[in-house]
Parts: C-alpha cells; structure tokens; sequence
C-alpha cells in the first residue's frame, strides 16, 4: 500500500488543461466502496491555521529544522525516492492544491481481493504550478521506466503508466490520472478512475462514499456538535473493510499466523461499521479539537446489536467523574473508563475459545484452576469476577533517566469486597514460582519477576492484515506483563509494569498531591464541560509533554527500537523486520534534535471524553495551549471548588 500511496504522490505524467467546472467535494465522486479516507478541505486554511498552533510554532523553531529536514527525507525516502527515484514533496503537492486534498483508499467492487488507492485534488486556479509538476513528475517516472498509455474518455485524456514489476511483487502497479472539472485525480486502479472521471463529468452522485448510510451517519453526528464549525480535517474508515484493503495490497509471500482479522468478525465485532470524525485547529480556545463517532447501528428490537464477543463492548456511562484520593498529582496521563467487567468477561468466551482454536478451552481452563490439586484452587467467576466494579483507571508516568524500561502503568479495578479479592490474589501467587511477595506501605504485594520480556504477540490484530488463509503456528507463547507487580489496596485491585509505581500509589498523599489539584487537570476537565462531556463510558487526561518525553529521549539517543512501552512495541511490529529477535534500525536521525526542554512549552495538556450512545460512541478530545495556563486557572479552579463541593456532599 505504501508504494501505492507514493505513486499517488507522484502526480505523474504530462496533463491536459482542466475544465472550468467547479471541483465537488471528494465524497460525492469517491465509490461507495471507499473503506477509508482523509481530506483537507481547504489546504491553505489548513496550512495557516497549523501555524498558529504551538505545535505549528513547535514545527517551525529553528531548533527543529534539521531534524524537520531529517525526518521529510527518511519519509520522501521510504515512500517515494527508494522505491520510484522522484522528490516530490509536500510543498509540490499543496502548491497545485487550490482547494481540497483527499487521499481514498477502496476496495474495487466490494471485492476483498481487490484494492485500490486514489488521490484527489482540486486545482483551481493552479494551472501553472500544475503544469509544473505534471511536468517533472513526469520525467521522473519515465526514468524508471514507466510505460505511457493515453485514452481518450469522452473527450477527457486518462494517461497510464504502468511502473516495471518490482522485486517480490507479484503484479506490476500502473498509476493513472486525468484532469476534470477542475479536479486532479491520480489512482492505480483503471476501473475505479473511470467510475470517478464518470461521476465528475456527468454530476451523477449516485453510489458515492456521501451516499452511504454508515457514512451518512458517521459525519452526521460529528456536524451535529461541530454546528457552523467547518472542520480543517476529516476522516473517515470501514475498519473491516480497510483492513481487508490493507491485506490485499500486501506483495509478497504471507507469514504463517493467526487470522485475527476472520476471527473478530465472526465473533460478532462487525457490528463496528465505520468511524470517522472532524478536526479543528487554533479554535480560539483550543489548540486542536476533535470530534469523533464510532457507528455501531443498534438493532430495532429487543436485542442486542452484539453477538457473541462483541457483547463485550458494553461501556455504561457515568455522571460521578470524581477520582480516588489515592491517584498521584505528577502522573503522565490518566484514563478513567466504565466496563460491566462480569458480562465482559463471560462474553470473552468464544473469542478465547476461537483463538486457541480450541472450542471449550475457556472453561476447561477455569475448571482447571478450580480444581487441579497443584493449582490455586479458585473459582474465578466467583472468588475474582463477582467483586469486581465496573470503574477502572488506567495511568502512567516515567522515571528519569529516560531508558527503554522507563514508562510505567499501572491499571485498577474498583472491588466491591476487597478482602475477598485479595484472599484470591494470595492463593493465586503462592503457587507462582515467579511471584515474590513483599510488604509496601502496609500492604501485601506481589511481584511478578521475569527473566526474559515476552513481546504481546495477541497485539498482532491490530497491525497485521496478513494471509486469511493463515494457519496457527503450532507453538505459541502467552503474553504477560513483564516484572508487573499486583496488589489488592484502597478499594482496587491493581496490576503495575514497576512495583516502585505501586509504592507512589500505595502511600498517603497530602490534600494537594492529588490530581485534581493541578491546574493543568482543571483547566481540560473544563474545557471538556464546555464540549458536553457530563454523564459519559470515558474521560482521558494527558499531559503531552510528560507523555511524549520517553519517546523523545530514546528518539534523540537512537535508541527507540529497544522501548518496552505500548508504542515501542507497535512501531517495532510496524516498521521492524519479520523476525521479531532481530532489532529494527531506527531510520530517524535524532541526534539533530534539542534537548527536551527546549520545546516542553510547545506541548500543552490534553484531555477527552467518550460518551455511549444507541448507534455508537460519540468522542470529543482537545489540545490545550501551554502558555494560557494562567489565564484559565481562576475559572477551572472555581469549577474544581464546585465539584469538590460535590464529592464531599455524596461522601
């Protein structure tokens, strides 16, 4: 796909003039078979309004311009250089750009063999710079030896060029474009630029991405808060559908693994039909704002819309947001969510069951743990589950120095009879050779020591789109948390990557070591009120310098492919080597960057909410400015006195 999406970049091949037809909006010529999308709606807005942000500022500081520079080259080189020898950057694009940029992908004819990707630009007005780069490009892709075709559709040129098969791929990619209607389109699938160049010249909207319910139904919702606001950005995406776009656009042999991918759509998680959203830039009061809806259609009667699995995402909403006493002021970022744990985990059975391959695994296993005499000895559904609330807290910080183990997280679990939950954790960890117990604060702990870190394989799902015909290999390890440290403390069952987080956790605080006292964490609760959040399933906190810095650090050190945090491990399975004991190579230089603190004050706070709704999850997020701390604090500071006001009164 990465190589598709290039030559859409190419803007290839010699061009005709365009017509003096005014562009339609990308989703009304766009297929309905479109399972993802992006478009700026109008690229100069866009540009001005990113300047205006910290994070623009942040772009622009001379101190980031050689890794700016830097970081521009390894992505022209990945995408584009490598692979078609053209250097065309975003400046060439957005230059013939004179209004919207949209960047597709479809699946042709709804068949999940089949792929495609489409670039559409509007260039009114940007005759010249158009001419220019159709010019160059072109020369560019004959080159590489590029093939040229031209036909003639109802008086419009269509150029072809189909690029020489490349190594390990098993077909050769052409790339065609054509100019209408003051629109440029650039694809790699014949058939589907002919459907778009159809709809263009003859105004027919019909089975176009604007037409499609799910859609329809996604952007509706998001227009419904955003109001006369015109977003600088939206998206869009079929994730089933992408994912199967995604899978068929892989060149080459298939490893051998799991089809996760078959295996959540048959447990029911298709019900998920599309998300999509707005975003807005330098509002006023925000830095970025945004608006997101995940569709998930309700059904009409008694039943549920979740069959199966799925059933599991049943997140309740809630109008108490009051934290624990218990959580630390200096975290990095913070997540609150509403989850019926017991009918989760009882609707987790036939996912477990369909990934072990083995129907009855999930209770054979319990059984087990219930009565094998050199086990535990629990019944989990009764001794564990059953005490268990339905509010979890989900937080992170780091230690300083930064080093690839330094982000820690810890989750709790509101308990309902914490003695009994902690009697079940004992009995479960005596009989675990690799659990030490020690004495923290007064509390029992237990400490889960691993000799070697095992990579979560089951994070897979979510980045592989491989072989769907894939079978499981015959030996697989479980995935654990490495050196995790569990203990049962102030109403919650708590599971920590670092027993040291356990200890801030663990002891008393002072009234103004709390998290609410921060005025960084008033300041976003606010602005979220302002945004609607009030009886919701999710609130998230971030503070983005804190939660950036670990990466940062590493970055700057050459040293992110060793990270242990959640991100490293994505970007390993994205970018690294299909042999997971081989370390990727980290392709950004950041021995060009600043130290930390020279840009700390370019990232602000950040905070959102999710809400559950009948046909979905409404969400809301926002970036705050840094520097307007100040100016905010006396009114998040008389809201916060009003909802300690609150939690005082419902204590």
């Amino acid at each position: 796909m990465k190589r598709v999406l290039a030559c859409c970049l190419a803007l290839c091949l010699y061009s005709s003039h365009p017509s003096q037809a005014a562009s339609p909006p990308a989703d009304q010529v766009l297929p309905s078979t479109t399972r993802a999308m992006v478009s700026i709606p109008r690229v100069e807005e866009f540009r001005e309004k990113f300047s205006e942000t910290q994070l623009g500022k942040l772009a622009a500081d001379p101190l980031m311009k050689p890794f700016a520079e830097d970081m521009r080259s390894q992505i022209q080189d990945r995408l584009v250089k490598n692979q078609f020898q053209l250097n065309l950057t975003w400046e060439d694009v957005v230059a013939a750009c004179g209004g919207e940029l949209a960047l597709a992908s479809i699946q042709p004819d709804g068949d999940a063999k089949q792929h495609a990707a489409v670039l559409f630009i509007d260039v009114t007005g940007r005759e010249e710079a158009l001419a220019r780069l159709l010019e160059e490009s072109s020369k560019q892709l004959e080159a590489r030896g590029a093939k040229r075709r031209v036909a003639d559709h109802g008086g419009t040129e269509v150029v072809i060029q189909d690029l020489p098969r490349q190594r390990g791929e098993t077909a050769a990619v052409s790339v065609v474009r054509f100019v209408a209607n003051d629109t440029l389109v650039v694809g790699d699938h014949e058939g589907v630029c002919l459907q778009i160049l159809n709809r263009l010249k003859k105004g027919d909207a019909t089975e176009t991405l604007s037409q499609l319910p799910r859609y329809q139904a996604t952007m509706d919702r998001v227009k419904k808060e955003a109001g006369d606001m015109k977003p600088q950005a939206q998206w869009y995406i079929d994730p089933f559908g992408y994912a199967e776009v995604a899978r068929a656009s892989q060149k080459g042999p298939k490893k051998r693994r799991k089809d996760m991918l078959a295996i959540l759509k048959s447990q029911g998680f298709g019900a998920v039909e599309a998300a999509g959203g707005y975003v807005h830039l330098a509002t006023g009061e925000q830095e970025v704002l945004h608006r997101t809806f995940v569709y998930a259609p309700g059904s009409e009667g008694k039943e549920s819309r979740f069959q199966l699995a799925a059933r599991m995402l049943d997140f309740p909403n809630d109008a108490d947001w009051t934290l624990p006493n218990w959580v630390p002021r200096e975290l990095a970022t913070l997540a609150r969510f509403q989850l019926n744990v017991g009918p989760a985990f009882e609707h987790s059975k036939t996912l477990v069951d369909a990934v072990a391959g083995d129907e009855g695994f999930f209770e054979a296993l319990l059984t087990s743990l219930k009565d094998d005499p050199n086990g535990p000895k629990i019944d989990v559904r009764k001794d564990f589950v059953a005490h268990l609330n339905q509010r979890i807290l989900v937080m992170s910080d780091h230690v300083l120095p930064i080093t690839p183990q330094s982000e820690r997280l810890l989750v709790a679990i509101e308990v309902t009879d914490e003695e009994a939950v902690r009697e079940t954790v004992r009995r479960t960890l005596l009989t675990d050779p690799s659990a030490k117990k020690q004495e923290v604060a007064g509390v029992e702990v237990w400490e889960i020591i691993n000799e070697k870190s095992q990579e979560e394989e089951d994070l897979e799902f979510s980045v592989d789109v491989g072989d769907p015909l894939a079978e499981t290999p015959e030996e697989e390890e479980e995935p654990h948390l490495p050196n995790s440290a569990v203990t049962v403390a102030k109403g919650h069952f708590m599971v920590s990557t670092h027993v040291d987080f356990l200890q801030r956790v663990l002891r008393d605080l002072e009234a103004e070591d709390h998290l609410p006292k921060s005025d960084d964490y008033q300041r976003v609760q606010t602005h979220l009120e302002k945004l609607s959040a009030s009886s919701d399933s999710l609130r998230y906190f971030s503070r983005t310098d804190e939660e950036y810095q670990p990466a940062y650090e590493l970055i700057r050190a050459g040293k992110m492919p060793e990270s242990e945090s959640l991100l490293g491990r994505v970007l390993n399975r994205l970018w690294g080597p299909e042999d997971k004991d081989v370390l990727r190579k980290q392709r950004i230089d950041g021995s060009n960057l600043p130290e930390f603190e020279a840009i700390r004050a370019y990232l602000g706070p950040a905070g959102g909410y999710m809400r559950s709704e009948p046909n979905g999850w409404y969400v809301t997020g926002v970036l705050l400015n840094k520097q307007a701390q100040n100016s905010d604090s006396s009114e998040a500071s008389a809201v916060t006195a009003e909802r300690e006001d609150s939690s005082v009164r419902s204590e």
